[in-house]
This record gives C-alpha cells, sequence and structure tokens, in this order.
C-alpha cells in the first residue's frame, strides 16, 4: 500500500458508523427504562398470578376429560373387564372344566363372581354385557335386561322393525358379530335392549367390543355408555375452559395495550434515530455508492476512457483507485478473452452435440428400465423402489383374497407335447389371464409351472377383493373351456381355489427383483386349489361368507385338507 493510501482511524467508516449505532442503543435503553419497564412489570406479574390460579384449580379436570381420549378410554375400560373375565375362567375351579359353549354361557348366566366382574360401568348409566359365539350363533349370557339372556341374538334382531334395525346399526353389529371383530360401535338404542333404570330420552349410545376364546370357545365383553351423558361431562370441563380463557383474554388485553404504548414510544425513537443516521449515512455512503454504480455501468458498456472519480478521503479512495487499475488490465484481457472465446465456441458446440447424443441414449436406457420394473412389479411398489432403491417393501395386510389355479394332469401331458408348443400354450394362457386380473382389479403375483397366483386388495386397499377374485376365477374357467373345443388347442381343465386372510406382502431380492406373499392365507388357497374340482371355483368358508350374497354357491362339506384337517368347503354354482 503505498504512503498517500493510509486512512487515519477516526475516518474510516467502521468507526464512524459504529459511533452513531452507539448513540441509537444508549437512546433506546434510556427510553425503555424511563417509559416502559415499571408498567410491563406490574402487568405481567397479574397475568402470572391469573393462570397460576386458574390453572391449579381445574388442570387435572381438563386433563381427565378431554373429549379426544374418549372412545381410547373406554376401549381400555372394556378390555380391562375383559381380561378381569378370563383371568376369572381361568382361575375358577368349575370353569376349568368348560370344553362347549352351553356350559360357559350357563356359568356366564348364574355365577356371582363373573356378576361383580361384569357390572363394571363407564360413567353413572353406562354397562358390560358378555356373549358366547357357537356355529353362527350368539347367545346373551349378560345383560342388565335378564329377559334376553341366553337368546340367540342373531334372532332377536331379524324380530326388530327396519326402523329398529336402522337405529340399532344392527348391519355394523352383525359384521362386528359374524367376523368376531373388536371395535367401537355408535348407534340408537331402542326398547327391545333398554334396561329399566335408563332415563327418558337417553337413546344415543357408543360402544365397544372385545373378542377373545376361552378353552376354545369364543366371546365377547362389551362395554357401552349414552353419548348424553358423556356429553355433559365434557360440557362441564369446556365451560371452564371458556370461563379460564375469557380470563386470560382479559389479562393479554391489558397487556398488549402496555406493549402498544411501549411500541409507539419505541417507534418515534428509532424513527428519529433512522432520520439522522440516514441523513449522515446519505452523505457517508449512499452518494460514493451511486458514483461508484454509475462508473461500473460505464465499464460494463466497455467504456474505459472515463475513469472513476468519488473525490473521497477514506476507504473509498482505495476503491477508486483499485478500480481505476483494474479497468485498465480489463481492457486489455478483454481483447484476449474474445479471441479464447471464439476457440471456445467452437469446442462447446461439439462438445454439447455429444452430450446430448449421450443424454438420449440415457433417458432411453432410464425408460426401459422402468417399463421393465412396471412389468415385474405392481405400479406402486414399482415406485417406491425407484424413489428409494434401498429401501425394504414389506407390508402387512388384515384382509386380502388370494387365488391359485392349476392344470388337472397337466405332468403327464406335458410329456407327450412338444416344447414349443407347450409354452407358447402357457404363455398365451397366462397373458389372458394378465389382462382378466388387470381388469378386474386383482393382481398376478407369479407362475409356478402350469399354476397362477394372483391376489385381491393390494397394494392398494378395497373391500371388495373377495367379490373380484370370484369373478376372476369364473372368467379364468370360461376362457379354459372356450380354449379347449378349438382345433389345435391343449385339452385342458383347470381348477381354482379362494381364500381370505391376513397376509404379509414385499419385494425379495436385489437383482431380481419379485413381489410375493406370506401367510397362511397363501397356503390354505393352495389347498382349496388342490381340493377343487375342475372347472369349479373353490373356497374357503372364510371367502364364502364375504361373497353368498352375490354368488350362488354349493356347500361341499368337510373336506380333509393337507396339513389343516377337515375343513369346510364351497363351490360356485353358476
Amino acid at each position: 500500500m503505498s504512503k498517500e493510501q493510509i486512512i487515519p482511524w477516526y475516518r474510516k467508516l467502521s468507526v464512524k458508523i459504529l459511533i452513531v449505532l452507539l448513540v441509537m442503543f444508549v437512546g433506546v435503553m434510556v427510553s425503555h427504562h424511563l417509559l416502559i419497564l415499571g408498567t410491563f412489570k406490574s402487568q405481567m406479574k397479574n397475568l402470572k398470578s391469573v393462570i397460576e390460579k386458574k390453572i391449579s384449580n381445574s388442570g387435572n379436570e381438563i386433563v381427565k376429560n378431554l373429549e379426544d381420549i374418549g372412545e381410547m378410554f373406554l376401549a381400555l375400560n372394556t378390555q380391562k373387564v375383559f381380561y378381569e373375565l378370563l383371568s376369572y375362567l381361568n382361575s375358577n375351579d368349575t370353569s376349568k372344566k368348560i370344553k362347549t359353549s352351553e356350559e360357559l354361557i350357563k356359568f356366564l348366566t348364574t355365577d356371582d363372581g363373573v356378576r361383580n366382574i361384569l357390572s363394571a360401568k363407564f360413567l353413572d348409566h353406562g354397562y358390560c354385557t358378555s356373549s358366547v359365539y357357537e356355529k353362527g350363533k350368539l347367545f346373551l349370557a349378560y345383560h342388565p335386561k335378564t329377559s334376553l339372556q341366553e337368546k340367540n341374538l342373531f334372532d332377536v334382531i331379524k324380530n326388530l322393525s327396519e326402523e329398529a334395525k336402522k337405529k340399532q346399526n344392527i348391519e355394523r353389529f352383525a359384521a362386528h358379530w359374524s367376523m368376531r371383530q373388536s371395535g367401537c360401535i355408535e348407534y340408537e338404542q331402542t326398547g327391545t335392549f333398554m334396561p329399566e333404570n335408563i332415563p327418558e330420552g337417553w337413546k344415543k349410545k357408543i360402544a365397544y367390543q372385545h373378542w377373545g376364546n376361552f378353552n376354545g370357545v369364543e366371546f365377547v365383553v362389551e362395554m357401552s355408555t349414552y353419548v348424553r351423558e358423556f356429553s355433559a361431562q365434557i360440557e362441564k370441563v369446556l365451560e371452564k375452559q371458556r370461563e379460564l380463557k375469557n380470563k386470560f383474554d382479559s389479562e393479554i388485553r391489558k397487556t398488549r395495550k402496555s406493549f402498544v404504548e411501549f411500541f409507539v414510544w419505541i417507534s418515534v425513537i428509532f424513527l428519529m434515530g433512522i432520520l439522522i443516521f440516514y441523513l449522515y449515512f446519505r452523505k457517508l455512503i449512499i452518494i460514493p455508492i451511486k458514483k461508484i454504480v454509475v462508473a461500473l455501468k460505464r465499464f460494463a458498456r466497455e467504456e474505459f476512457n472515463d475513469p472513476m472519480d468519488l473525490n473521497k478521503k477514506d476507504e473509498f479512495q482505495i476503491i477508486e483507485d483499485n478500480s481505476n487499475q483494474m479497468v485498465k488490465r480489463l481492457s486489455q484481457t478483454l481483447l484476449t478473452l474474445e479471441k479464447l472465446n471464439q476457440e471456445l465456441e467452437s469446442k462447446v458446440e461439439e462438445r454439447t452435440s455429444e452430450l446430448k447424443f449421450s443424454n438420449d441414449e440415457l433417458e432411453k436406457s432410464r425408460q426401459k428400465s422402468e417399463k421393465l420394473l412396471m412389468n415385474v412389479l405392481p405400479e406402486s411398489i414399482a415406485t417406491r423402489l425407484m424413489e428409494n432403491p434401498e429401501t425394504v417393501i414389506a407390508d402387512d395386510y388384515a384382509q386380502v383374497t388370494v387365488l391359485f389355479t392349476d392344470f388337472k394332469g397337466f405332468t403327464p401331458m406335458s410329456e407327450t407335447v412338444p416344447p414349443e408348443k407347450l409354452v407358447r400354450e402357457l404363455s398365451d394362457i397366462f397373458a389372458e389371464f394378465d389382462k382378466f386380473a388387470g381388469d378386474g382389479k386383482m393382481e398376478k403375483i407369479k407362475t409356478i409351472g402350469d399354476a397362477y397366483m394372483a391376489a385381491g386388495g393390494l397394494p392398494i386397499k378395497n373391500s371388495t377383493h373377495p367379490i373380484d377374485a370370484v369373478k376372476l376365477g369364473l372368467k379364468m374357467i370360461a376362457y379354459i373351456g372356450k380354449r379347449a373345443s378349438e382345433s389345435g388347442k391343449m385339452p385342458l381343465q383347470i381348477r381354482i381355489g379362494i381364500h381370505s386372510g391376513p397376509v404379509i406382502a414385499g419385494v425379495i431380492g436385489k437383482s431380481k427383483f419379485s413381489y410375493d406373499l406370506w401367510g397362511d392365507t397363501v397356503n390354505i388357497a393352495s389347498r382349496m386349489e388342490s381340493s377343487g374340482t375342475p372347472g369349479k371355483v373353490t373356497m374357503s368358508e372364510g371367502t364364502y361368507k364375504l361373497i353368498k350374497e352375490h354368488f350362488n354357491c354349493k356347500d361341499r362339506g368337510n373336506v380333509e385338507v393337507k396339513g389343516k384337517g377337515k375343513m369346510k368347503i364351497y363351490e360356485v354354482v353358476e
């Protein structure tokens, strides 16, 4: 640095700006202490006192009566009663010997210990009931209305009027009973089930059912409460919350007023400071910067003959000197760069053409890979895998329907058929099966030899998968029957088995992907196929219950199923 470029410390911009900021800071602090601090402290003290008093009086009650945990609390109470009853049955010398539903119903109806457990209430008017399930019948073993005890609830609800069935939400109850499904149900209670001690007009209810079994006998415990009584408890809590909120709002308004006054004074002080600072800063900084901008615009237009002139004795002098020197060097450099630029442009064009060709090839490869992956895996699964190749895909499904097909006598037949014809036949058949599955919301899982496996209700869940599976099976049978009558086609006969239940579905493999299912549901579906009749759709009792309203079916009775013992199976009758 030359001698004339050394700037005294008191002329440096940093020192001048620091002095201005210190003066503004001192003014703000003095105003704060004199104008607002005392009032602010007083208001905050009052607000804190009110909040602490109100929270101490009502905080615990609010926590215990929160509306958003009501259903969960009802479920937990039901489960508590259920496991108390189950523990009692396991420990009682008489109940330990129970082996049949009749014995369990009699014990639940007459035993005092059971009565003590099931007398638990949710609030004042809620109550517990218990029922025993046997072969499509549900016998009420305990109820405050004793006239209903030992009756089959399915018979009771049949005799209800249509209006009563709708109010009681009978379809939901019947579905829970048939599937032995635990969960909450909301309904309006009618006179058939209404105990005598319930106040007039209390009809809206919410109930939670918890299913289980004892010594192989399935039974359910239900706890219910009246919405009116539950709402009254909630309303008390909400009223206290409203009172507390109103008091808080009042105190907050007082504090807000103090803050407004504080910020008005602070704003005035800062505005005055900013005005003073701007006037000084304009002369010190803004005007020189404007001159710099004007000069830089000239330089940008390559007008290098008119140098920068700031007429300052501080750091701007250094900027001026260095800028003028840089401009001189820049004018010389530009001439050199112009020549180099022409050479680079020709090279860039050449390289751009090469890169475009490479990018086009990469895009074609990517699209081809994605298409192959979509053909191997379901679309939603493939998308997840492409977004995160390292993810492990394993999903639980509570209810799906699995379909298996197989051709009768295919292995001996294949020994007499040329390999090319055999493969072509299977390829044509499975291609048609793939089309049927795609049209009917079913997902092809895989083929194993001459066997074909598909599933409904995954990977996108739906409620129609049992019906979709039966429709797919009927299409397959019709297609194979029509194909067998054509000249030159193999005379194939197809067996189809279906079962509904839970599975785990996921992707295995790293270089060769496979979307597969695991669980007993898959095994039972396979057993239905092997136990079936050629040209028929054979299904388990579980699937039959889900589709019986939509298809005519024949009961084939109990059939010995490998690995499962005797199972009741059904066939679709066209």
